[in-house]
């Protein structure tokens, strides 16, 4: 499956690169909630220090669950941008807000 994450493959075996993906994909996201932001809590809760959780925002590229990466926060937070009026705010980051207050 190594050519799976490499390069295009092939129509014949598509359906199964992509099943691995999606698995290969779940699975490092899982890793980084509880290996990162699980023990990033744990480590800021034993020194006595609140976890602030900085948001996903954008067009940045992650793998993971962004709800379950939050909910390791103290204080879970979101970008907040500004944009030129008459201009239409960007969907991606109204929907992080609105991610962050759920």
């Amino acid at each position: 499956m190594l050519t799976a994450t490499r390069h295009r493959p092939t129509v014949r075996i598509q359906a199964s690169a992509d099943a691995f993906l999606y698995d290969f994909r779940r699975t490092l996201g899982d890793l980084l909630v509880r290996e990162h932001y699980r023990t990033v809590k744990a480590v800021a809760a034993e020194n006595g220090i609140k976890v602030y959780g900085e948001a996903l925002e954008d067009v940045r590229p992650s793998l993971g669950d962004d709800m379950k990466m939050r909910s390791h926060a103290d204080v879970p937070m979101a970008a907040l941008w500004l944009w030129n009026r008459g201009s239409i705010s960007r969907p991606t980051l109204l929907g992080d807000m609105k991610a962050v207050s759920s």
